[in-house]
């Protein structure tokens, strides 16, 4: 799967200044968040008199908790929805492979997916008719260059996902739809992710 890494990996550099921004928002929306609840402290402190003291840093205790959890709030909202952004796009990127690319790529994560090298492989249904042919030629001659056995063949008709490739074989479905293995990528990389995305030093107050 390394070519669908490293189009998560272009995505991502390419979603850090995006990502800057929205941190930089979510940081100035906290900032009001925090002054608001300032300004509330303030107005506690002058209006207090000797026997309300206690009461007032009480509840001053309680505001500054307050901000700072909705501060927190904010700025992981915020990392969520880009984090989401950055496979959503990655996804997106994928789809939108050129032919050849398809083919190149769909013809690797077939030869990687075979077991027995006699599966049908089925392919989107904008692309099955036109490509999976020329998928299976790709992925025959990387089985065949390993000596594995080499005898996959096109599925009589498409799938229903929407890119990638499924590679069926009886009973047997094995899924490498665009969107599955995107999913399956971000559950081992979202933390490799957000690193990259939310780098202390791209981030300066």
């Amino acid at each position: 799967m390394t070519g669908i890494e490293r189009i998560i990996d272009r995505i991502v550099g390419d979603t850090t200044a995006e990502a800057d921004a929205q941190m930089a928002q979510a940081k100035r929306e906290a900032a009001d968040i925090a002054a608001g609840y300032d300004r509330q402290i303030e107005a506690l402190e002058a209006e207090s008199l000797p026997k309300r003291e206690r009461a007032a840093a009480v509840r001053q205790e309680q505001l500054c908790g307050i901000a700072e959890l909705e501060a927190r709030k904010q700025l992981l909202a915020s990392k969520q929805e880009m984090l989401d952004l950055a496979f959503e796009r990655a996804l997106q990127k994928l789809n939108e492979l050129d032919d050849k690319q398809a083919v190149e790529l769909n013809g690797r994560l077939a030869a990687q997916a075979a077991r027995t090298g006699l599966e049908k492989v089925v392919l989107s249904p904008a692309q099955h008719k036109k490509l999976a042919a020329k998928v299976v030629t790709a992925a025959n001659k990387l089985l065949a260059a390993e000596g594995r056995p080499a005898s996959l063949a096109p599925g009589d008709k498409p799938g229903s996902h929407n890119g990638g490739v499924m590679l069926i074989d009886g009973a047997v479905e094995i899924n490498c739809a665009y969107e599955t293995i995107v999913r399956l990528m971000r559950e081992s990389l979202a933390s490799e992710v957000a690193a990259l995305l939310f780098a202390p030093a791209t981030h300066k107050d």
